[in-house]
């Protein structure tokens, strides 16, 4: 598979720094936006085969909007809170999965290598 693209939608600097450091080091080409707002601009500019948003305040709002502009975007909510009730209010969202912080990059490579196959196969045949 090509190296994936992906965008790091992450407030915190250092943890957006670390997760894009990692993630580099296995092959992917990472991006990084410091909220919602940005990261849709990004989004309207360029495209990506995966998004990976922190679960904080505005992360409902954002996910309905990428649901409106691509439905089978893969994005993925990155937790360190995460309940029952946050991870079904996510996934009703648009969430396509939700991991708990901290993610071993291997495993993150590997959960988007899962989704992203599927949609590039259709993406080619369309």
């Amino acid at each position: 598979m090509d190296s994936m693209q992906l965008l790091v939608v992450e407030a915190d600097e250092h943890e957006a720094n670390l997760l894009k450091a990692n993630l580099e080091r296995r092959g992917a080409r990472v991006s990084v936006a410091p909220n919602p707002a940005v990261a849709l601009e990004w989004l309207d500019a360029e495209p990506v085969d995966a998004v990976l948003t922190d679960l904080d305040p505005a992360a409902f709002a954002f996910l309905r909007e990428i649901r409106v502009r691509d439905a089978t975007l893969p994005v993925v909510i990155l937790t360190e809170h995460a309940t029952i009730e946050r991870a079904a209010e996510g996934i009703r969202a648009g969430a396509t999965d939700l991991l708990p912080k901290p993610v071993h990059p291997d495993v993150m490579i590997s959960l988007l290598d899962r989704w992203i196959r599927p949609r590039s196969s259709v993406s080619r045949t369309a």
